[in-house]
């Protein structure tokens, strides 16, 4: 009896937990740019840098959406679409009904050949630093091993030291009795 009535507590504390799992959720709309050619995705956000021109949305809400770019509505989409803009500053909001579901203002979008430039640039920047600190770092691991050494052996001879004086204490004081 007892086993029956913890099951049923067990179920009534859990069937509420279950319910809600089982519902929709919320609703999320999220928007990227990519470029063919270019494993490079950027989300959008306020005021983010993004590389590419074309803005990719995709949405799990029920029902139409509107994309508005710029002030201006754009369309009305019900699935994942695509924009293909100029780059440049861009103000983005999606909405289902009167509800906001994303927002990306003060949006600059560069062309995918920023993005390449950038690369190259980021590439050539960090080689040097990148030895430099490798550099730095060995030197330091060395400095370190050098030092735990040092006070390795320090210890070890202070240890053997007093042992020693321990055991030349213990036989004289052995011979004088």
């Amino acid at each position: 009896m007892r086993a029956f009535i913890l099951t049923l507590l067990v179920s009534l504390l859990l069937f509420p937990a279950l319910a809600t799992a089982h519902e929709g959720g919320e609703c999320m709309t999220i928007a990227y740019t990519h470029e063919g050619g270019m494993n490079h995705y950027s989300l959008l956000v306020n005021n983010s840098t993004a590389f590419g021109t074309t803005i990719f949305i995709s949405s799990n809400c029920a029902g139409p959406y509107s994309v508005i770019l710029d002030g201006q509505h754009y369309s009305t989409e019900s699935g994942p679409s695509h924009i293909v803009t100029e780059s440049g500053p861009h103000d983005l909001v999606i909405k289902h009904g009167n509800n906001t579901t994303l927002e990306a203002r003060a949006l600059f979008l560069f062309p995918v050949q920023s993005y390449q430039n950038f690369e190259a640039w980021r590439e050539e920047q960090m080689a040097p630093t990148t030895t430099h600190l490798s550099t730095t770092l060995w030197r330091h691991e060395l400095f370190i091993s050098f030092v735990v050494i040092t006070l390795a052996w320090g210890f070890s001879v202070y240890l053997v030291d007093k042992l020693a004086q321990l055991r030349a204490t213990r036989s004289i004081v052995e011979e004088v009795k």
